[in-house]
């Protein structure tokens, strides 16, 4: 991520969704379907020189991040240090339904510590685990949708 956003070439030239996919290419630990999440992310950037034309515009379309990497990038050790940055074990817990999907191959949730403190800080939680990478809500949207909508009717909607 670092080189779609710090790369000389991209502060001389402006950011296109092609350079943007050959800079993810080139980080051989980017699988496919965490590449495809990560490019949802550029949308087109507001310019008056662009021009229509089929694929080949689309690709040479100047493009803008519609996140904000920069803060994402610093703030990233934060994020990845729940619960203990975010969330301090002060004996509160969450006592109320809660959701967790994860996936298989996740380095994230998946792990002793994420799942230990899942179950200190949402003692009534619900893991889902499917086979997959990280960013499972984008290589299966339909069953994260389903395990989502089965988890608000069953917690929500059948107790009211």
């Amino acid at each position: 991520m670092t080189a779609l956003t710090d790369s000389a070439a991209h502060k001389q030239q402006p950011l296109t969704r092609e350079h943007a996919l050959t800079e993810l290419k080139r980080h051989k630990a980017i699988d496919p379907a965490t590449r495809h999440f990560i490019l949802t992310n550029l949308i087109p950037a507001k310019t008056q020189d662009q021009s229509g034309g089929g694929a080949a515009a689309a690709a040479a379309e100047v493009m803008r991040w519609r996140v904000n990497l920069p803060v994402l990038r610093t703030e990233e050790r934060h994020i990845h240090s729940w619960p203990d940055s975010i969330m301090p074990d002060q004996g509160k817990t969450y006592s109320r339904p809660a959701l967790f999907i994860g996936a298989t191959n996740s380095t994230r949730l998946m792990t002793p510590a994420y799942t230990g403190a899942a179950r200190r800080l949402f003692p009534t939680h619900t893991l889902e685990v499917l086979p997959g990478g990280h960013f499972i809500q984008n290589a299966e949207p339909l069953r994260c949708s389903q395990l989502i909508a089965q988890f608000l009717a069953r917690e929500f909607v059948q107790k009211s």
